[in-house]
């Protein structure tokens, strides 16, 4: 990687590969990373923007700052065959396409802050060229391209569909398998005119083979929060059940498959610990947010984010529960986390908006928890202020309370049985995705089982 300090100035300088898109990458996170290094493995110049110093540093190591499969060895592969140039500056190196993805996070009242957004596309403007195209690929509320991008990017004096081109194409995939699906998966594409989508699906179809074209701005920018609102609207019917289920202390995961066995009309998904991540968590609110010359007001997405907002409650109820039929206090259990990272399939780092994390931050006693992660590093997990539990089947011999909090593979390759069957204090645990052996854990004479929906009636005098 080439990286040039904000500081430095190139005026004049020629694009590099006369002839050819240079295509510039605004943020290096998740979704900017993955495509940058994507389009720079298909040939394109590439230039990356990054204005966090640390990400930048990374990048100059050929490492990234996040785990996802196959990133940094096509890191490794792209600095000897194309190198990217990057920057913590916009300008510095020049560019014929301009990609946004910035961050659009939330404020505390669950409304879009499009700050960093305003700001990269008033930065561009002041270097947006005769036939220049920008792509937006930042999640945002329906009519945000062309009612507050298009705009600020007009102001530099060109004109959007004539000076230069606008489009807005959503990203989709998956951490874990972000660069298998930006291959494979259709690339949705709406523009500001024929000739801004026409451009972009040239840029577009060197990477993926399906390019959908839809109406307008709006149309595409619809179509992400479309999928990601549905996915945790139909979870969230998963985790209502098990709240139900609860009060009946029923196993959600077993009540939910027997609904669906030979059942063809639907197909119930399981339950989990809460619905987390920064798309699920956010994008049903964005999808709700009021659109220009809408008048409907959503609801749906609202509902889902009450439903799946509540897993760090919900397990804590858990924790509560046990100590009142063991006597025990909160402030005193040891407690074991398992699976830090928002998911656990596919592999990701990722701990933002993570429910673990957010039942961590609620429990007392932080000297008292141990975390472990099997892809989370543990300078992470020491950095955010607990534990991180070295050795697995000695952190659960050892523990009074074992949350585990996401699927990742490798969570259930551990004798708990083994570990816990000499147990002579009163244990807890909490298989939030129903890895474990049910049967065998409750025939431990100290442990309490505990699922979405159900827990381990009082036993043995607990």
């Amino acid at each position: 990687m080439k990286s040039v300090d904000s500081t430095v100035e190139l005026r004049g300088v020629e694009p590099a590969f006369a002839g050819q898109k240079t295509i510039a990458v605004y943020g290096m996170g998740f979704v900017g990373l993955t495509l940058a290094v994507t389009f720079a493995d298909a040939g394109f110049p590439v230039v990356g923007v990054e204005r966090d110093t640390a990400i930048v540093a990374k990048l100059n190591q050929k490492k990234a700052a996040f785990y996802e499969k196959g990133l940094d060895d096509l890191l490794q592969s792209v600095a000897d065959k194309n190198p990217m140039q990057v920057s913590t500056s916009v300008g510095i190196f020049p560019a014929d396409v301009h990609i946004i993805s910035v961050g659009t996070p939330l404020g505390k009242d669950n409304k879009p802050d499009l700050g960093a957004l305003s700001a990269i596309a008033s930065d561009i403007a002041r270097v947006l060229k005769q036939g220049d195209l920008v792509i937006l690929r930042s999640t945002v509320p329906v009519g945000t391209t062309r009612g507050a991008v298009l705009p600020l990017l007009e102001s530099g004096g060109l004109k959007a569909g004539e000076g230069f081109y606008l489009a807005f194409a959503p990203e989709r995939t998956a951490e874990g398998k972000a660069l298998e699906e930006l291959k494979i998966l259709p690339q949705i594409i709406g523009g500001v005119n024929a000739k801004s989508v026409e451009m972009t699906r040239q840029i577009f179809s060197s990477i993926t083979k399906t390019i959908v074209e839809v109406g307008s701005l709006e149309a595409a920018e619809l179509v992400k929060l479309m999928n990601n609102t549905f996915r945790d609207l139909v979870f969230s019917f998963a985790n209502e059940t098990a709240q139900i289920c609860d009060a009946l202390n029923i196993d959600a995961f077993q009540l939910i498959k027997s609904a669906n066995e030979g059942y063809p009309r639907n197909t119930i998904p399981l339950p989990s610990p809460g619905v987390a991540g920064l798309c699920l968590s956010k994008d049903p609110y964005l999808y709700s947010y009021p659109a220009a010359g809408v008048a409907y007001e959503p609801v749906l997405g609202f509902a889902s984010r009450k439903i799946n907002s509540q897993g760090a409650d919900y397990v804590r109820t858990k924790l509560e529960r046990f100590c009142q039929i063991t006597g025990r206090k909160l402030p005193d259990l040891k407690i074991l986390l398992v699976g830090l990272a928002f998911k656990g399939m596919p592999e990701t780092s990722d701990c933002r908006h993570s429910v673990a994390l957010e039942l961590l931050e609620s429990l007392p006693s932080p000297q008292n928890i141990a975390v472990k992660d099997f892809v989370v590093p543990s300078e992470d997990i020491r950095a955010l202020g607990y534990r991180p539990a070295e050795d697995f089947a000695d952190a659960i011999g050892s523990a009074d309370a074992i949350l585990v909090m996401n699927n990742h593979y490798r969570n259930n390759q551990v004798d708990v049985v083994g570990a816990l069957k000499n147990a002579k204090r009163p244990v807890l645990f909490f298989d939030g995705w129903h890895m474990f052996d049910r049967q065998a854990i409750e025939s431990l004479e100290s442990v309490l089982y505990a699922t979405m929906g159900y827990m381990t009636a009082n036993k043995n005098g607990l």
